[in-house]
């Protein structure tokens, strides 16, 4: 069993913090960062894939030139 003395002090430490009220504040200034776009390597075209399957697959999605790029 925990000691009063030991309770007491546990106590007082967690009344100190409720008082302290602290806080953690985002960065105020995100300049610093970059946007870059991570997406980018997945929505790119690898170029080097030519079947009429590719091109029947951009027809029916409305990319005509691409398809006519595939044939």
């Amino acid at each position: 069993m925990i000691s009063t003395s030991k309770k007491q002090l546990q106590s007082e430490l967690i009344d100190k913090f409720i008082i302290s009220n602290p806080r953690i504040e985002p960065p105020k200034d995100k300049s610093h960062l970059p946007n870059d776009d991570i997406s980018k390597p997945f929505v790119e075209e690898a170029g080097g894939l030519v079947t009429e399957t590719l091109a029947k697959i951009y027809i029916s999605q409305g990319y005509y030139s691409k398809a006519m790029d595939n044939l």
